[in-house]
């Protein structure tokens, strides 16, 4: 085993001299076939120090046994140097003479002697419970097990400003979720240590801050810490809104927003709703959402009519009903187009016939169909130019100048200029071929 110690002046500078260790004049160790003699002088270091390696006092196959080593001291300056005895045991094979000595100059000197080991102490008493042996639980000594339980009160996570304070949820020894306090610095007026939730990945890495509440504000942040000024609401990403199976009750302090069937809807305090989602949808929207509904077409805005988009303004066919005041004509293999256009109450349209070989001509004035029912003031008086007509003939001049107008809600009338005679039978000439004949009327009016 190893003895060593350190000697400083009262001032901390190393003392010099020498530590002399007597142990019996001979030791013999038979096993061995070894003799030790004489003392061990140990000097004094530049610091101070000595280290000796020395027989254990116990140490086995040694005679003679049960002995002490005489330890002196002999310290240059130092009056009254000390002679004690130490027992040194090979259970400690690392001594610091300092542990061993006495501490009292004037301790008379005696003889370490090893006694039988003593009983094993025990402890008394435990919140109640006596001894010798004691087993508490965890609700004995107001801990939580750690397989979990109930905290009967609250639970405080306690550190300085500027730190974080965390409740952690892991997987193994990786964590998943942390329950937090930011390490925003309190700087006054409630700013810092804000809240949050925060996500961590499989590797237990920092993922994403899910919620971030500031302390001073009270605003939130979904998804990110960038709170933007004055709003108590900042989501990263876009919100989605579950359909409501009916409006929301009235708010008297505010508008609540929702969705139904699809739609952006709002509830505003008076009771009433209106639909936020009327604006014009870009030109990726298959299918309307609404009758109404604009979206950007190619050509301009595109209005969905329950079925397609039709392109604001575009002209679309119509069934034209072409009669006559007495006997009605009949197209036969000839053809009519018929089309129209409305924007609001505007209707702008024309009709174009091209007679056939069985076509018949009927007898009397000629009327047409308007796509779209004409405003009831046409009718205050003769009626209303609404238009322009052209008529050709397989043989001879055409039509002179002709105009279009109102006869009744629902049907027009092509008159001649030159004549002041509504197109018919025999206006503006009679028929001489089948084939060859050609009626163009172009209208525009204001919708009922």
């Amino acid at each position: 085993m190893t003895l060593r110690g350190r000697y400083l002046g009262p001032d901390g500078r190393p003392l010099s001299g020498t530590v002399t260790i007597t142990g019996p004049p001979v030791l013999t160790f038979a096993v061995a076939d070894v003799f030790v003699a004489g003392p061990v002088v140990a000097t004094l270091d530049g610091t101070g120090r000595f280290s000796v390696v020395l027989p254990a006092t116990d140490a086995p196959d040694m005679n003679p046994s049960n002995w002490a080593y005489v330890v002196k001291e002999n310290l240059s300056g130092v009056i009254g140097s000390r002679t004690f005895a130490a027992l040194l045991p090979k259970v400690n094979p690392l001594v610091e003479l300092a542990d061993i000595a006495p501490a009292d100059p004037t301790t008379p000197n005696y003889v370490p002697v090893p006694g039988p080991k003593g009983d094993p102490g025990s402890v008394d008493t435990v919140n109640g419970h006596k001894g010798p042996y004691v087993y508490v639980s965890a609700e004995d000594v107001g801990a939580l097990p750690i397989g979990g339980g109930v905290l009967t009160g609250g639970l405080v996570l306690a550190n300085d400003a500027g730190s974080y304070r965390s409740l952690t949820y892991r997987t193994g020894t990786k964590p998943r979720w942390v329950l937090q306090t930011s390490a925003a610095a309190e700087t006054g007026a409630d700013a810092g240590s804000h809240f949050e939730l925060v996500s961590w990945t499989d590797a237990g890495d920092y993922k994403a801050t899910l919620l971030h509440a500031h302390r001073d504000t009270s605003a939130l942040g979904v998804g990110t810490s960038s709170l933007a000024t004055g709003a108590q609401l900042t989501s990263a990403g876009p919100a989605a809104l579950v359909d409501s199976a009916a409006p929301p009750p009235a708010f008297a302090g505010g508008s609540v927003l929702y969705s139904q069937a699809g739609e952006l809807r709002m509830r505003k305090a008076s009771g009433g709703t209106f639909s936020l989602g009327r604006g014009i949808a870009d030109s990726t929207l298959a299918t309307g959402l609404y009758v109404g509904q604009y979206r950007d077409g190619q050509f301009g805005p595109e209005r969905w009519n329950g079925a397609q988009w039709i392109a604001v303004g575009a002209y679309q066919a119509y069934t034209c009903q072409w009669s006559g005041v007495t006997t009605a004509p009949s197209l036969g293999n000839g053809s009519i187009t018929s089309r129209y256009s409305q924007i609001g109450k505007t209707v702008t349209g024309f009709i174009k016939i091209n007679s056939g070989t069985s076509t018949t001509w009927g007898t009397g004035a000629w009327f047409w169909s308007l796509p779209v029912p004409a405003a009831a003031w046409y009718f205050s008086g003769y009626g209303a130019v609404i238009g322009s007509a052209h008529a050709d003939r397989a043989a001879g001049a055409g039509a002179g100048p002709s105009h279009v107008w109102i006869s009744a809600a629902s049907t027009i009338q092509a008159f001649t200029t030159a004549a002041n005679a509504p197109w018919g039978a025999t206006v503006p000439w009679t028929p001489t071929s089948a084939t060859g004949n050609t009626y163009s009327l172009n209208f525009t009016y204001e919708a009922a």
